[in-house]
C-alpha cells in the first residue's frame, strides 16, 4: 500500500507461519547490516554517510538492519530496522558538523 510504512513487527507478522513451520534446534538467527547507496539523494536522518567495509571508504545511503532466521540453507528474513543517524554534532579538530544515532547497532539488535 502506497503511503505505508512498513515495520519489524510487519514482517514478523507475514513470516511467523513460515519459521514456526520449519524451525529446528539447530536453526540460527543471523544479524547483518546492509548499505543501500543513495549517492544523489539529500542527507537526513535516513539517508546519511556510512562506512562501507566492502568498498573501504564512506558511502552515502541507508543503513540496514537485517535478522534471518537459517535453517538447512534456508534463510527467511524475521527482522530489519533502518539506522536514524539523528544527532549532530561538531568534530572537535575540523569543526565540521558530522551524524551519528542516538541509538548504537547492537542496542538496535539487542
Amino acid at each position: 500500500m502506497a503511503g505505508t510504512d512498513y515495520t519489524s513487527r510487519d514482517l514478523w507478522s507475514l513470516v511467523k507461519a513460515t519459521v514456526r513451520a520449519v524451525e529446528s534446534d539447530d536453526g540460527v538467527l543471523v544479524f547483518d547490516d546492509t548499505l543501500e547507496e543513495k549517492p544523489y539523494t539529500d542527507e537526513n536522518e535516513i539517508i546519511a554517510w556510512h562506512f562501507d567495509h566492502c568498498q573501504n571508504r564512506m558511502v552515502k545511503g541507508v543503513n540496514i538492519l537485517n535478522c534471518l532466521y537459517h535453517m538447512h540453507g534456508v534463510n527467511i528474513p524475521v527482522a530489519f530496522e533502518i539506522v536514524h543517524i539523528d544527532r549532530l554534532f561538531c568534530e572537535v579538530g575540523t569543526h565540521r558538523v558530522k551524524r551519528q544515532s542516538s541509538v548504537t547497532k547492537n542496542e538496535y539488535l539487542r
